[in-house]
This record gives C-alpha cells, structure tokens and sequence, in this order.
C-alpha cells in the first residue's frame, strides 16, 4: 500500500494520508485497518448485489493544507469504456490503490481483483517524506478482462531506486475466479520474479485456501498459507494464516501468525473482528473492533476498536467513530474519538464534514483536527472531489424501456445526421452523445415532425461515437454506434 504519514496522534494511532480521506492505522498493527477495509468491500459487494448504472465517476481527487496554504495531496484518473467509480461509506474513502498483499486475501470479493474505481491510469501527487515538498509521486496502469478483473496492475514510482516499480498480474479460471495472481520488482531496468500466490475455492466459489510463494535463488519457496471458514450464509466467520518470517533458508515449518474470529448481524452485516497474533511464543489476541448499523444500510454508523494490553492483561480502548445522516441517508458528519486512559475517558481526535452533489458523490470533505481543547473554526484540511459524467453501455438494455423502430442515417456521417421512425405522437426528445470513455459530449434537444428529425454534428471530430435518444420522460427509446468521418 502506498502511504505517507503527516499527523501523528498521541494516542498510539496514526492518521495517514492516502490521496483521499484520512484514515486511522494503528501502529501494533500496520495492516490492521486494510483487513477491515477488505472485509467491509466484500460485505458491501454481497449486500448491493448489482451495479447501478451511475450517471458518474470521479476523475480528480485534491487535498488543501489549509494552514501552510498548499496542496498535500492529488490524485488524477483515466478510465478504460464503462469504468465506474463506487464510494466507499465504510471507511469513508475512495480505494483507490491496488492493494496487492501477501497478506491473507480478505478482500477477494472487493477491491482486490475488481477495483471500486476502474481507472486505467492513476496519477497521485504528495508530500515527500524526505524533502517535505509537493510533487508527483506514483503512476498506476490497470488492465481488465471482459468481466471487469483486474488482470494488471503497474506502479510506476517517482524515485524507482526507492520505491521499485512494480506490476501485478491476476490470471482467472473459467468461472472468472482468481486462481493465481503474481508480482514482479523492476530494479535497473529488469524484471524480478517477487511472489506468487495461488487459490482454491469451495463449491459455493468462495476463497477456500491461498497459498503464497516468494522467488529466491532459482527457485519458489512457499512462505505462507491462509484458510478461509464461512457459516451457512457464507459469511466469513474464521481466517487463519500460517507463516515464518524469521525463517531465512525456507526450511522451518509454517506456523500460525494471524488469526481473525469475525461475526455478523441478522442483515449479514459484520459487528465484530476478533484479531490475534504470533508472538514468538504462542497466539495472542490483538485488536477487537466492534460495528453497529441502523436500518438497512450496508455502511456502519459507528466503529470502537480495541487493543489488548498483554502487561496489565485487559482489553484497552482506542478508537471511537461515529457518523451522522444528512436527509438523503448518507454520512455527513463524522466523529473520531480516542481513548485517554489517565481521564478515563473518550477524547475527541478528528472530524469530518462531508457535502454531497445531487448524485450523492461526495464534493468536499472539512477535516478538523482537535487541538487539545477544541475543534478549530475553519478545516485543518479540504478535499475536493470532481466528477465527468459518463453512461456504462454495457448496461444499456437494462435503462431501454422501448425501442422504437428508429432509424438514424448516415452512419457513418459528416454533418448532419437524420433520425426517422420517432413515435409521431412526440415532438421533442433528447439525444446524447458519448465518446467510446463514455464521458458525455452533447446533450441537445431536437424537435419532432411527423416522426422525423435532425441533428447537426458537424462540430464533433472525427470518430466512434454512441447516440442515445430519450423522450419526454426520459426513457432511452434508441442507442446507436454512430462513426463521425470529416
């Protein structure tokens, strides 16, 4: 994962940046907050079943330090045909990055093999750690199959003799399952073999068992495995990963470093995460984070976490969110609290103000940083987020509600484009036209005559195009690929 730290909190958290919304990341456990990101996209993605068709997606991304009057943070995105973009309301961000791991895969269903954002480029611009200025940091280039699986990913870093650029290749079964997925370091220009981790599932295809291997003198050597354990709702309730980092000659038996106890809500929803951790010595619990709802929204309103004081031996709190609602049901004020053990008490930490447009896409995120006695009056930090509208059209057929015996002629055309076979009972009606990204280049109503109409097209360059027809009530009545020659 990609990350750069700029606030710490006393409390033993970090609050990072990640070219989006904050996050809290506790320092014991790095990877802590990834595994419940990933658990949160797979029961996100089981509770939404399909994809709307968003009118949407987010192509730019800019974090303003409001106090040293500068950007900290940007990131720009490029899609391949029909890439959506999907809010995540868990966690309160846009997951952006591949998060490739060797880490037990607890996103499977989620961002790992199919992204949230569907970019096929990603720039990100940030503070470098070492000279403490903003610039360019790291490219990413994605590749998809035909099911939307990310089959590549490439991370193309600033300062290559640092952070080595990477690719990630995913490679499916005949199911559309992953079966094995593989990373490789470039150093000096060549290519080095990294890891390889391979999958097995169970009748039901979910993740049964990955085994992970890493490249070292000539040869693969395997260094980790992770099982997976569902319950009759095929929630995922157990995972259990066996690993040996100190073994340096690949010889020692595996054992068993990390284990998670989830359980889940009548609306197979997860409220709670049970982590425990290799000590050297035996299994010991780590962190428990704890999840409430309301109503039938997938997202939490808030989250507690906790971790375990081995010396005093009880469980410690730590973290303390919560969200409110505006009116249309989405979060708008969000609440971080940590915990101070010498008042015994919850302290505030951070706040988030978040405003939405009438998509529901979030526009701007206010971040308040607590300064020991209150909230400051202005944000510490404002995200802006900023959106093209596009159509998915591979989802057409399912917007259509007739389609009439139209004709659109000359395809391909030049100048003027002429559409017959319109219900005459209509005498207006809206064409749409998109580039092959599907980002909307003209929305223009025509006027109907006896079933007939016509549309200039001379101001649009040369190239496949689609056009959608809708009537008055906004219904698609006709979708057309349409070649513009000059």
């Amino acid at each position: 994962m990609k990350h750069f730290i700029f606030l710490l909190i006393a409390s033993g958290f970090t609050l990072i940046s990640v070219g989006q919304s904050n996050k809290i990341i506790s320092k014991q456990f790095p990877n802590h907050t990834f595994m419940l990101s990933g658990l949160m996209q797979e029961q996100n993605n089981t509770a939404q079943g399909s994809r709307m068709v968003p009118s949407e997606r987010v192509i730019e991304q800019s974090t303003y330090d409001n106090y040293f009057h500068t950007k900290s943070d940007s990131v720009k995105l490029n899609y391949v045909l029909n890439g959506i973009s999907t809010y995540d309301f868990s966690m309160l961000l846009y997951p952006y990055n591949y998060p490739y791991s060797t880490s037990p895969t607890f996103n499977y269903l989620g961002i790992f093999t199919k992204p949230q954002v569907e970019y096929n480029s990603y720039s990100h611009w940030t503070i470098n750690p070492n000279t403490l200025i903003y610039g360019f940091y790291e490219k990413d280039l994605a590749g998809y199959d035909i099911y939307k699986n990310l089959i590549k990913d490439t991370a193309l870093f600033a300062d290559s003799s640092i952070f080595p650029n990477k690719t990630f290749i995913n490679n499916f079964n005949a199911s559309a399952l992953i079966d094995s997925s593989r990373s490789y370091v470039y150093q000096a220009g060549v290519s080095n073999k990294a890891f390889k981790q391979l999958f097995s599932y169970t009748a039901t295809n979910k993740v049964l068992k990955d085994s992970t291997y890493e490249y070292s003198g000539g040869a693969w050597h395997l260094v980790s495995k992770t099982f997976y354990t569902y319950d009759v709702s095929n929630n995922l309730i157990q995972i259990d990963n066996y690993s040996n980092n100190a073994d340096l000659t690949y010889t020692l038996p595996l054992v068993e470093q990390l284990k998670y106890t989830n359980t889940y809500d009548a609306s197979n929803r997860l409220k709670t995460v049970h982590t425990s951790y290799f000590d050297g010595t035996s299994l010991m619990p780590s962190v428990i984070d704890t999840f409430a709802y309301t109503g039938t929204y997938s997202f939490h309103l808030s989250w507690k976490e906790y971790q375990y004081d081995a010396i005093n031996s009880y469980w410690a709190p730590m973290t303390f969110m919560t969200k409110t609602l505006n009116g249309g049901g989405f979060p708008d004020v969000i609440t971080i609290k940590t915990f101070d053990s010498l008042a015994n008490a919850w302290v505030p930490s951070v706040k988030q103000m978040m405003t939405y447009n009438t998509n529901n896409n979030p526009t701007k995120l206010d971040e308040y940083i607590y300064n020991f006695t209150s909230f400051p009056s202005s944000p510490d930090f404002t995200t802006h987020y900023y959106y093209e509208s596009f159509v998915n059209t591979t989802s057409l057929n399912d917007q259509v509600k007739q389609i009439e015996n139209i004709t659109v002629y000359p395809n391909p055309a030049n100048n003027i484009l002429n559409i017959s076979g319109i219900d005459k009972k209509k005498t207006k009606a809206l064409v749409s036209l998109y580039d092959m990204q599907g980002r909307i280049l003209t929305n223009q109503e025509i006027m109907i005559v006896n079933g007939n109409s016509q549309l200039s097209i001379s101001d649009f360059s040369r190239g496949n195009y689609l056009l959608l027809v809708r009537d008055e009530a906004g219904d698609i009545i006709a979708s057309q690929p349409l070649v513009i020659i000059k």
